[in-house]
């Protein structure tokens, strides 16, 4: 089983969407696996849980049957059922693959007067969380009944896409509508050109080859660029090829690793390319998945990052991931200046909560950024980024750090 976390308030958010515990009325995700010498990932959701807002004791939301097994569960205590199956029998189920009429109501976290609380589905009251079946969005909408399967719709009831495959023309000797090269087992569908760093690439080679080795550094993947600029991460039977340490233990953050293959398998398109201004995404402009990195910027946070943190810890690959989060992919997410109630010198702000749990992930030498604007010591004459609580704590006594800070030669 493996355990995926999400918050009620943005479930299809892989970079907004982490936690670390019951806050922000977070639930868990536990999903199967075949235990083959594949190590196939099936990704079905069997368990959701929670917190309860009041009690804060574990609450079950959603378990699902072994596949196969056609015995309802005896059911009272509000869990949604899910059961796939191929082909399921439309008289019993509209949902194909997952049989539903067993648990027609169940709970979910919502509102009961003006208390954030446990209550149960209703005709009224919709469940807003859709992934089902292999963690895939369930679309019902005006009878659709189909699964927004990365990029292309599939239909449980006939176990067929109908939505060509975008590189059908790759394969002449396949059904354009195929998946996986009808095995997938041993193959994996990705979209090809999801993450592209060709402007970038022809902006600033070397930068481009840092951005990538970062990223590989920080995931675990082994990462390719095609001739036309486009990012793939290399497979083997149909799972991602993660790099291991001496003991064996996968290198990188799980977070990183997650959140780059979910972009490389998605149907948007993240375009980098370079700068002389502040490595940003310029939200209003005409591109909103463009992300626009300085190297000279970058290559000033390494330069100046103290002793004792990793020197990438605001490199290339963490940039990248705190400014995903403001892409129209990830949310068009704002910093706190932009954000009601947060302080930008006390907070680094929602955007920063990716990066974060991913330095957590790697190591203590990585600290934590613990405000989004950088402090003016006077006496120093340099602006420091926090990298500590203690640190931030320094400054804002307006004292020179002594431990994990970064200094800033340019802006933010």
């Amino acid at each position: 089983m493996s355990l995926d976390i999400y918050t009620e308030f943005y479930p299809e958010n892989s970079f907004s969407g982490f936690c670390d515990g019951y806050d922000d009325n977070c639930f868990f995700n536990c999903t199967d696996s075949i235990s083959t010498s594949l190590n196939a990932d099936l990704g079905n959701i069997r368990l959701k849980y929670t917190a309860h807002p009041q009690t804060g004791e574990p609450q079950p939301l959603d378990e699902t049957e072994e596949r196969g097994s056609r015995t309802p569960l005896k059911n009272k205590q509000g869990r949604e059922q899910n059961h796939y199956y191929p082909f399921a029998c439309p008289l019993r189920s509209i949902r194909g693959l997952m049989h539903d009429g067993y648990q027609p109501h169940h709970d979910i976290i919502g509102l009961e007067g003006a208390n954030v609380t446990i209550i149960p589905t209703s005709p009224n009251v919709g469940d807003p969380y859709k992934y089902k079946y292999q963690g895939q969005e369930w679309q019902d909408e005006l009878g659709l009944n189909t699964y927004a399967y990365q990029w292309r719709d599939y239909d449980p009831a006939i176990a067929r896409f109908n939505k060509i495959d975008r590189f059908a023309e790759k394969y002449f000797d396949q059904t354009p509508y195929h998946f996986t090269r009808n095995n997938p087992l041993y193959f994996v569908d990705i979209a090809g050109d999801s993450l592209n760093v060709a402007q970038f690439r022809d902006y600033d080679k070397t930068a481009n080859e840092s951005l990538i080795n970062d990223l590989q550094d920080k995931t675990g993947l082994s990462l390719e660029t095609d001739d036309d600029g486009n990012v793939i991460y290399e497979s083997k039977n149909g799972k991602p090829v993660i790099a291991r340490n001496d003991k064996g233990k996968k290198r990188g953050s799980r977070a990183a690793r997650k959140a780059l293959i979910k972009l490389i398998n998605s149907d948007k398109k993240i375009s980098v390319d370079g700068t002389e201004g502040l490595t940003k995404v310029d939200m209003d402009g005409s591109d909103p998945n463009l992300i626009l990195i300085n190297p000279n910027q970058i290559e000033n946070f390494i330069k100046n990052t103290s002793k004792d943190l990793n020197p990438t810890t605001f490199g290339y690959a963490l940039n990248f991931f705190h400014e995903i989060g403001h892409t129209d992919y990830g949310g068009t997410g704002q910093d706190p200046p932009f954000v009601f109630g947060q302080n930008a010198y006390e907070q680094a702000g929602r955007q920063e909560r990716l990066p974060n749990r991913i330095r957590r992930q790697l190591g203590s030498s990585y600290g934590q950024r613990s405000s989004y604007n950088p402090y003016y010591i006077k006496s120093a004459g340099k602006s420091y980024f926090p990298w500590s609580q203690t640190t931030l704590s320094q400054l804002k006594n307006n004292q020179t750090p002594t431990t994990k800070y970064i200094s800033v030669p340019i802006g933010n």
